[in-house]
């Protein structure tokens, strides 16, 4: 996110959710630029991939036929039996997918932790806190532009955030519109059960990590 204007002196990347599992490679090239992860209701996230019941070539259903390592992984962290990843419903394979994404931003933030024991560098944002949360607290305080904001950026960001972000084609320009009530009440048992079992407890952590609340 940069113009060609040439006085600007900060840029920020918004990266593609599967990036994440990539968290380290980032965070190595930059090791002291502040990141945030931004996650959402387990159930509303499922579900956001479910519009043709994960059929079609869904985003999170891709790499079933060659599922990397780390999917595996959170299998056996968040399934009592012993499953294989391979053998997983297609509703179970989507949840373990999107449950591998917060896990490599935890894994990654606690490795900082670790690392850097009086500097914070990662955060988390849940979904619903935005995007008043932007101009509250994460530009001002973990981005460090408490002396930068203006008024102004903030009824910009507001009046960008009105705003599809995912918008092309027909869709480019469309006004958002909240749907996390639509979701959850139009989410199938398969859905809610395989999110629960799979994402809510990586999504759990977050809100306990979350220090925006």
């Amino acid at each position: 996110g940069r113009t060609s204007d040439v006085h600007e002196t900060n840029l920020f990347f918004k990266m593609q959710s599967v990036s994440v599992q990539s968290i380290s490679v980032f965070t190595k090239a930059f090791p002291t630029t502040p990141w945030m992860f931004v996650y959402r209701d387990s159930v509303e996230v499922m579900m956001s991939h479910y519009k043709n019941k994960l059929k079609g070539g869904a985003v999170c259903t891709r790499a079933k036929s060659h599922p990397p390592p780390l999917l595996q992984q959170v299998v056996d962290e968040q399934s009592a039996n012993t499953n294989s990843v391979s053998k997983l419903s297609i509703e179970e394979f989507c949840a373990v997918h999107l449950a591998s994404l917060s896990k490599s931003a935890l894994d990654e933030y606690q490795q900082q932790q670790q690392e850097e024991e009086t500097t914070r560098y990662g955060t988390f944002v849940n979904y619903n806190q935005l995007p008043q949360i932007m101009w509250e607290s994460i530009l001002p305080t973990h981005f460090g532009f408490q002396d930068k904001l203006t008024k102004q950026h903030a009824e910009n960001i507001q009046k960008v955030s009105g705003f599809y972000s995912k918008g092309r084609d027909h869709k480019a320009n469309k006004e958002w519109k909240e749907d996390s009530t639509k979701k959850q009440e139009s989410a199938p048992e398969v859905v809610q059960q395989a999110a629960n079992t799979y994402m809510k407890p990586y999504f759990d952590q977050m809100e306990e990590l979350n220090p925006y609340k």
